[in-house]
């Protein structure tokens, strides 16, 4: 077991706006150590009930981009808690998050996610 991952994706009027990933306990084996308890809050408009959830390619970009966060947050094996996860320097918190982010636009990860809603089949390349 590597953590717990929690995912917030739907916007609510109690909300703040906006998409951040976070952690309710960092990851690191000081002591006993601890494992991590990682959530990505994003805002995205609630279907009606029984529809799907559709995104935008920013909705899709901004949740695979919280997401590479979130596995940041997850896959830390460090010693000490101060320097779990995303308490790094900024060039290192944003490389996971931009690799995954960039992930989306690969054509083989394109033709597996992004399929039509009702036919099941992957966008034209066109």
């Amino acid at each position: 077991e590597r953590g717990l991952f929690l995912a917030d994706y739907f916007a609510r009027p109690s909300k703040r706006s906006g998409a951040w990933m976070s952690a309710l306990k960092s990851g690191y084996k000081l002591g006993h150590g601890s494992k991590p308890v990682i959530y990505n809050i994003m805002n995205f408009a609630k279907p009606p009930e029984g529809e799907a959830a559709l995104l935008s390619v920013d909705e899709a970009k901004t949740l695979f981009h919280e997401f590479g966060h979130a596995l940041h947050g997850m896959l830390t094996e460090v010693t000490w808690p101060s320097v779990s996860g995303t308490s790094v320097s900024r060039d290192f918190v944003e490389l996971p998050s931009q690799l995954y982010e960039h992930w989306l636009t690969v054509p083989a990860v394109l033709e597996k996610h992004a399929l039509h809603v009702k036919t099941g089949k992957p966008m034209s390349k066109a």
